[in-house]
């Protein structure tokens, strides 16, 4: 119990066979909104356990795609509903959509355990390890968030413009993924420029590597709005 909590001891007395019976019952006065930030807290911790249970049991590319594929499912939803404020759901939109947004997910899986392996070859090589392995650089993750917006950035939203386009056409249509490649990519990384690099900053240094994907997972709930708005 912490210091801020008070507690009242009440004392409730009731008549036995030639005894005295006490109960003693502590109540613990506290702070309301304390006890529901705690309680957030919690849930917040069991959702958390819950996907790492899940990661445990079932491969974790597996898990990451269909988590991604979830919300992007409602993302697209939202952004039929409230932004683009249509009367009915395009569900071969949504459906185009939340396959993509799977297959992108799996591609990150093996891209951050392959930048995990990258970070630990530089901090091998004597001439880089001083910047490396400076202590701000480190702190804010800034060599891996570099590597990752010059190298996977441009291929992620490749990546994503060709499958989306594959699976419009329910084909491997070449032209029709080109064509969209050469109309959307440089408009979609450029805006994607105005968010990754800092989000990937925050995540990479202050999140667990199991749990890398699952937080881009739903900063990019955000991210998929404007796709499906614009895409």
């Amino acid at each position: 119990m912490s210091q801020d909590d008070q507690t009242d001891v009440i004392d409730i007395k009731s008549e036995g066979k030639g005894e005295e019976k006490r109960t003693r019952i502590n109540i613990i006065k506290g702070d309301p909104s304390r006890r529901k930030s705690n309680s957030l807290a919690d849930q917040l911790k069991k959702i958390l356990n819950f996907y790492k249970m899940l990661m445990e049991k079932y491969p974790p590319v597996a898990v990451k795609s269909i988590t991604a594929a979830l919300i992007t499912f409602i993302a697209n939803i939202v952004s039929q509903k409230f932004i683009k404020k249509k009367t009915e759901i395009d569900w071969n939109s949504v459906i185009n959509f939340t396959i993509t947004g799977g297959c992108s997910s799996a591609c990150s899986h093996f891209w951050y355990g392959f930048l995990d392996n990258i970070m630990d070859y530089l901090k091998e090589i004597k001439s880089l390890r001083p910047i490396v392995c400076n202590p701000t650089i480190e702190k804010f993750a800034l060599v891996p968030t570099l590597i990752d917006q010059a190298v996977y950035a441009p291929f992620i939203n490749a990546f994503y413009i060709v499958v989306l386009a594959f699976v419009e056409s329910r084909a491997f249509v070449v032209d029709k993924a080109l064509a969209n490649l050469k109309r959307d990519f440089y408009t979609t990384l450029k805006s994607g420029y105005m968010l990754w690099p800092l989000a990937t900053i925050v995540v990479l240094s202050s999140s667990p590597p199991d749990l890398v994907v699952l937080f881009f997972n739903i900063i990019g709930f955000f991210w998929s709005l404007y796709l499906a708005k614009t895409l």
